[in-house]
């Protein structure tokens, strides 16, 4: 079959295959960095906060998926991690051990558990 294809079509058959494979590449290393990236709710009670060391440790409430599973979990927080309480900004020095948390968050490569973005209520808040 190859053997009446012409020079230039052979080429062109090539450089195809060339292009393929390298979409399926960056496919692959596009899906395998972005799947660890996904962001995941966490629902939970804050049973420890370090500021300096800017952890969050949670403990799954009963509507958590996670719950059944023993969930307590300590997530970091960086630059980009936002808290928020009734739609304002807020920092982590704002959240107190008995708070009840919505944690949006993300695995890193590294195990590391990051926060992307923390909803904050107290049982005493009105908003």
């Amino acid at each position: 079959m190859l053997g009446k294809l012409t020079l230039n079509e052979k080429r062109s058959l090539v450089a195809a295959i060339a292009v393929v494979f390298a979409l399926a590449a960056i496919f692959v290393m596009y899906s395998a960095n972005s799947a660890s990236a996904l962001p995941f709710a966490f629902k939970g009670q804050v049973i420890a906060v370090d500021a300096s060391a800017k952890t969050l440790t949670v403990k799954a409430t009963e509507e958590s998926s996670l719950a059944s599973m023993g969930g307590q979990y300590t997530f970091r927080l960086n630059e980009l991690s936002g808290v928020v309480m009734c739609g304002i900004d807020k920092d982590i020095k704002d959240i107190r051990a008995g708070d009840d948390v919505t944690v949006w968050y993300h695995e890193e490569g590294t195990g590391n558990i990051l926060a992307d973005s923390i909803d904050l209520s107290s049982p005493n808040m009105k908003c």
